[in-house]
């Protein structure tokens, strides 16, 4: 480190992860990756903290809507950051159109142009599904690399990212973050093939079943700018996450990829603004110049999340700041609805579990869809779709749930057939009216048709899963009339219909709902989107109408208190699992399709959008579009899940602070009675367990039989069906029980003591291993404490994640005073640092200098809402 740079690391991560620091070889150099990180940290902290402190200031503005999020001035300056060229707004988008018409004038400007797309990581060479997902436990990474799939996006290092802590009381050794890199690194070198994991208290072995030449593309998917990393520290300060995940990356893994014949490929989550697209260029230049290219993008390539409401309107900006690295853009539907909530926060939005309002298939998100469509085709990159992430159930689910992964099929293969549709766009010779795709395909009509959408997202493995998203996405173009005009085809169950099949045509309802999308005519023949006016002017009614409306203007539309409940359901079950280390977890769903419960993949945008809408709901006491109830926990077919009503609510009525007490207390008594079946499911495996030995039946066979209640399978073995409550009684003192969830006997005494009821010893002890949940019960009284302050504190919280990394590892004292500074209440809900019932952060400060607050607290304050040290 030279005087001016000191970079200090945290001594755990560089006793464990030292082979991602020190000196690297590189392209016959020797980088050293914290000198590099040091560097890069002092070089853009500043142009950093002042880009999320414009954040800030939008989010507060109590301008109107469209006003502070209107597009930039056609004459609004712009000066790109590598080249120091500077053009308006209206001549970037001029030099848009100009590509597209494949015009060669001064402003033509395309995606690219210093080296081209290399064909592995082409969305039109190479189409089908990109897979995302955290790379520890490893077995992960070898899943992802074995599927059918284009691209690998590990490991994510952004929403669905290993923890970069260890929480309190875990069990855990890692820092789950950093060993997904190391994880990387030795996969991507070969030192990794094969492994062998204990899961169940089984040890499993996975291998990588593809030669290196088949694998799927590597996309490193780097955190967000909103995120430190605590672990490193330049100059005393913790250094941003997306600098130091882009060095260990880039100087880890360019000589394991460049043996493979590859470049370093990244995704980039999360940019709102031309300032911070300019910051993610710098990144990358200097990276690319410490690996000694000479021209920007000839080394390093990246997709791009577009998932930012407020990136919408600078996009041609930002894909022309981008222009030497932008492979293309993908429509990352979660984070886009949070931000649209975030937006629009003066207000309460309709429910965000309601598909036709604020779905992919709302009117605003199917403008945002093609939106993104249209400019990627006219700088000559690829749109790339949005995620799908309904998980299928296990074979052996204990409840039979298996029985609705019909329904998760067909909605992957429909999401993607949709995305295709979308994508297609057609610039015609001359004037024409509506044209269809046949039409084209037959030189009826004259033209460029441009096909989009050819990736897209998916967060399972699954083969099943994974066929019927790329079906659509693989199909060639002249096939897809005759997809959708197959017969109908059913999965059906007990001889009633589930949903259909994924080879099957599309069904009448189906065909409405593609004919209202503007995506058939009435025939139910695909029409591709016609673009017509190619000027600059002409660009803010890119869709036939006001741009703006089209993206932006959200009408209202339906709040209902089910979704309210559900909302909530789906935050604390999510903050719950992330305060234990898990950021990709699959929740039971019990709204998403209406009468069945599917398994839902969250993570932290999903997260974001049911803590953001809440906290509207909780400001704003909106009133019910219909008549509802808040339900409490029962026992379904489905498992348990809030279906008794309990609190009714007419339409009209105000969703008050009264009434969130009152769903707080609903999700409490939820989470007991989840936590009992839970154990009361334990208990009846052990019984299942062994019957099984004795007699030899199946025992996933015998479980779903006693949870069925079907008494011929059981005759014979009532003492121990007898004994079930008993055992539950001792599962739930191992495994935590009601109210403090903590554990009050070891696995072992619990062993002892169920075995004296139905011997076995050995067995039992098994059993309870296997089934003993990954979580810690005790954090779910926490994270109900951070979900009520968040309704109840008058500010809004971006990215509102920030709060459980921060206090998920520290002792309860320590804690408090985190949440106390963060939302301005104590624990009892009584307001704290107020001036005239506002927060105030002077106030916050003034205790701090008084010693009635520790300073730390005063610092992850300023973390969580993004306001520089200055």
């Amino acid at each position: 480190m030279t005087d001016q740079v000191k970079v200090e690391i945290d001594p755990l991560i560089k006793e464990r992860y030292g082979v991602l620091f020190g000196n690297k070889n590189v392209n016959g150099k020797v980088v050293n990756v914290e000198q590099v990180i040091g560097e890069l940290t002092l070089e853009l902290r500043g142009e950093i903290e002042r880009a999320m402190w414009e954040r800030r200031k939008l989010l507060d503005s109590r301008r109107e809507v469209r006003d502070k999020y209107s597009f930039p001035p056609m004459e609004e300056k712009f000066t790109h950051p590598v080249t120091g060229e500077v053009r308006t707004f209206r001549e970037i988008v001029q030099g848009l159109i100009d590509n597209l018409l494949d015009r060669n004038t001064p402003l033509r400007w395309r995606l690219n142009e210093n080296l081209p797309v290399p064909p592995e990581v082409d969305p039109f060479k190479v189409p089908g599904l990109e897979i995302t997902g955290p790379w520890n436990p490893v077995d992960m990474a070898i899943k992802q690399i074995n599927a059918d799939v284009s691209a690998t996006m590990g490991p994510d290092d952004e929403d669905a990212a290993p923890p970069d802590f260890i929480p309190l009381g875990s069990q855990e050794k890692e820092v789950g973050l950093y060993l997904s890199r190391v994880n990387e690194h030795m996969i991507l070198s070969g030192e990794i093939s094969e492994v062998e994991i204990t899961k169940k208290g089984e040890k499993r072995k996975y291998r990588i079943n593809k030669p290196r030449e088949r694998w799927p593309t590597s996309i490193h998917r780097v955190p967000g700018m909103h995120l430190l990393d605590f672990h490193v520290k330049v100059n005393g300060k913790p250094a941003p996450s997306i600098i130091v995940d882009y060095v260990i990356h880039v100087l880890n893994d360019f000589e394991p990829l460049r043996k493979r014949g590859s470049l370093l490929y990244f995704y980039q989550p999360k940019v709102q603004f031309p300032e911070e697209a300019s910051i993610i260029a710098k990144i990358l230049w200097k990276l690319e110049r410490i690996l000694g290219a000479e021209k920007p993008g000839t080394l390093i390539k990246m997709k791009a999340l577009y998932e930012e409401g407020n990136a919408g309107r600078f996009l041609p900006v930002i894909m022309w700041y981008w222009r030497f690295w932008l492979v293309g853009l993908n429509v990352g539907r979660w984070d886009y609805t949070a931000s649209l909530i975030e937006m629009w926060n003066q207000r309460v939005l309709s429910d965000p579990q309601n598909g036709p309002l604020m779905g992919m298939t709302a009117r605003h998100m199917m403008a945002y869809q093609r939106y993104n469509a249209i400019l990627n085709i006219m700088a000559g990159g690829a749109p790339i779709g949005g995620m799908n992430a309904v998980m299928l159930y296990a074979e052996n689910d204990p409840y039979g749930r298996a029985r609705h992964n019909p329904v998760t099929l067909r909605s992957m293969w429909l999401d993607k057939m949709r995305e295709r549709l979308v994508g297609l766009i057609f610039v015609p010779e001359g004037e024409v009216g509506s044209v269809t795709l046949e039409d084209i395909l037959s030189g009826k009509v004259k033209g460029k048709l441009y096909d989009g959408y050819r990736q897209s997202w998916v967060a399972s493995p699954d083969e099943r899963y994974v066929s019927a998203g790329n079906l659509p996405l693989r199909a060639p173009l002249e096939k897809l009339q005759a997809m959708l005009d197959a017969p109908e085809e059913w999965e059906t169950v007990d001889g009633r219909r589930v949903a259909p099949k994924v080879s099957s045509g599309l069904t009448e309802s189906e065909r409405k709902l593609f004919i209202s999308l503007g995506l058939l005519n009435e025939r139910g023949k695909i029409t591709p989107f016609v673009l017509r006016d190619m000027t600059p002017d002409g660009f803010l009614k890119l869709l036939g109408g006001d741009l703006w409306d089209a993206l932006y203007n959200i009408p209202p539309g339906e709040i209902t208190v089910e979704n309210i409940q559900h909302a909530f359901y789906m935050a604390a079950n999510y903050g719950f699992q992330i305060l234990n280390g898990n950021l990709a977890a699959a929740i039971d769903d019990y709204v998403l399709f209406p009468g069945r419960v599917v398994r839902f993949m969250n993570d932290l945008a999903t997260y974001r959008i049911f803590v953001t809408w809440l906290w509207t709901v909780g400001q704003h006491d909106p009133a019910v579009t219909k008549d509802g109830w808040l339900k409490g926990p029962k026992l379904t077919d489905d498992g348990v899940i809030p279906a008794d009503p309990v609190v009714q609510l007419k339409a009209g009525e105000r969703f008050t602070k009264e009434h969130f007490q009152k769903l707080w207390e609903l999700h409490n008594q939820w989470t007991r009675a989840f936590f009992e079946e839970y154990d009361r499911l334990t208990a009846i495996r052990i019984v299942a367990s062994i019957i099984s030995k004795r007699t030899g039946i199946n025992v996933d066979k015998l479980v779903q039989a006693m949870i069925r209640g079907e008494a011929e399978k059981l005759v014979g073995h009532q003492t121990e069906i007898e004994a079930i409550p008993r055992i539950r009684e001792i599962v739930s003192k191992a495994y935590g029980a009601y109210p403090r969830y903590v554990r009050e006997i070891s696995l072992e005494e619990a062993s002892h003591k169920i075995s004296e009821i139905v011997g076995n010893h050995e067995l039992v002890r098994r059993e309870l291993e296997s089934m003993q949940p990954r979580f810690d019960r005790s954090k779910a009284p926490l994270i109900m404490d951070v979900l009520r302050r968040q309704m109840l504190c008058p500010n809004l919280i971006q990215h509102s994640g920030r709060v459980l990394f921060i206090i998920a590892d520290k002792d309860e004292s320590t804690r408090e005073k985190i949440l106390e500074a963060v939302y301005y209440l104590d624990r009892e809900g009584r307001p704290l640092f107020r001036d005239m019932g506002r927060p105030s952060r002077v106030l916050l400060a003034r205790a701090v200098e008084e010693g009635k607050m520790p300073k730390y607290a005063l610092e992850a304050h300023d973390y969580v809402y993004d306001i520089p040290e200055s």
